[in-house]
């Protein structure tokens, strides 16, 4: 009988350690974005364009500090078209992953000025505010 409890014990605790490490690599990685996030100002119906110089993958997390839903997209550099995009709610924030062949969008199309928050995984080349632009999606065909 002691066995089988010391046996059981031994098995919950290897489960606990295993699920603690599986999920420390991704909590780590955006609590490491977050402590490098900068807040960045996006004026009323403009957008704020990231890596129109880089040349490799990067990633970023946003954190939506306004009270004002923000649209996010990810935008082949070559052919303007979009590959993603999704709607950041207030006070919400999401990774979001970029190709070398890709830049971020962050679109505020509220009649005010908007804050949020991003931490890249790298140093971006390549940052610019604009006038708001609609882009072509991703077809189907």
């Amino acid at each position: 009988m002691k066995n089988i409890k010391i046996s059981f014990l031994l098995v919950l605790s290897i489960f606990f350690i295993g699920s603690c490490q599986m999920k420390l690599p991704f909590n780590k990685s955006n609590d490491k974005l977050k402590t490098l996030a900068t807040p960045y100002a996006i004026p009323a119906n403009e957008e704020f364009v990231v890596g129109d110089f880089h040349e490799s993958p990067y990633r970023a997390l946003v954190d939506n500090k306004s009270k004002t839903t923000i649209t996010v997209l990810v935008v082949d550099k070559n052919t303007n078209k979009q590959t993603q995009s999704f709607t950041l709610h207030p006070e919400d924030e999401a990774t979001v992953y970029a190709a070398k062949f890709e830049k971020m969008i962050f679109q505020n199309p509220s009649g005010g000025e908007i804050t949020i928050n991003i931490g890249f995984n790298k140093d971006i080349q390549g940052m610019r505010y604009q006038e708001l632009k609609e882009y072509e999606g991703t077809s189907t065909e």
